[in-house]
């Protein structure tokens, strides 16, 4: 990391930190802002490779949320995928991919068949399946591949790569 960007990062951890003190004091532990505080210090601990950091910051955020809008819920789905990139980052797979289906079922119920960030969901899926050469790998690619069509703008680039993994299997 360069150091611009270390500074950045020790700014915006700081200022995270700030926040949530203040509002953990104002409106309690289990407050959605509190979640919310969270779920964006992770954002800037899995940017910094400071996974450890990142998954604690995460699996409390999927606590408060959970509790207070349900297991099924977008947002608790948003946090599920980011933390199955950082279990993932750490190599820790069969985790992941845990996180990864929790937010994909969320995802497959409430946005239905042609949203972008199921078709996301879908390939990091797929690709980690690949990863841990699972034959359920093709499956997932290939519904990506059915969700990415539907998109206005197609990243030709994603679709390339996902056909150069299926044509590979």
């Amino acid at each position: 990391i360069s150091l611009a960007k270390r500074d950045f990062i020790d700014q915006a951890t700081e200022c995270f930190q700030s926040a949530l003190r203040a509002r953990k004091k104002q409106l309690g532990n289990d407050h959605i802002s509190v979640a919310a505080v969270l779920h964006n210090m992770a954002k800037i601990y899995n940017d910094s490779d400071e996974f450890d950091k990142c998954i604690v910051c995460y699996t409390e955020a999927i606590r408060i949320r959970s509790m207070a809008w349900g297991i099924d819920n977008i947002e608790v789905s948003n946090s599920q995928f980011n933390i199955a990139v950082a279990y993932e980052s750490k190599l820790k797979y069969d985790t992941a991919l845990e996180h990864y289906m929790q937010a994909l079922n969320t995802r497959k119920q409430k946005l239905g068949e042609k949203n972008l960030d199921l078709a996301i969901t879908l390939r990091s899926v797929g690709m980690l399946h690949l990863k841990l050469c699972r034959s359920d790998g093709v499956k997932y690619l290939s519904e990506a591949l059915l969700v990415y069509k539907f998109q206005p703008e197609l990243d030709m680039h994603v679709i390339m790569e996902i056909l150069e993994l299926l044509g590979s299997e």
